[in-house]
């Protein structure tokens, strides 16, 4: 069964515009996952998965469902640790944390 991603989207469904979104498609991709997406607008974010997260992307996998971008790529990284690895080891988890920390939120 396939990942599901609920993804931000505008009027236009098609039209998929959030970069946090985009990090966990380039996780799933390279973690050569299969997934679904959902397309979300911003007046349905909160109906997600029951309303875990007030914003995606959120991803519901084997009975779990997870929200934040971060929250995300570790549970992919744990989950999955066969598969190419997101961090290639624990210093390279800390530098993706500051990066993320610091360079995306200043």
């Amino acid at each position: 069964m396939p990942v599901i991603l609920y993804n931000l989207c505008g009027a236009d469904e098609h039209q998929h515009f959030s970069p946090y979104c985009w990090r966990i498609k380039m996780a799933l991709a390279h973690k050569e996952l299969s997934w679904e997406e959902r397309p979300t607008p911003f007046t349905k974010v909160r109906e997600v998965a029951g309303g875990v997260s007030a914003m995606v992307p959120v991803v519901e996998d084997d009975g779990y469902t997870i929200s934040d971008s971060w929250d995300i790529a570790n549970y992919l990284e744990e989950t999955y640790p066969t598969r190419s690895s997101l961090f290639g080891g624990e210093a390279g988890r800390a530098l993706s944390r500051f990066v993320e920390s610091w360079v995306i939120h200043p």
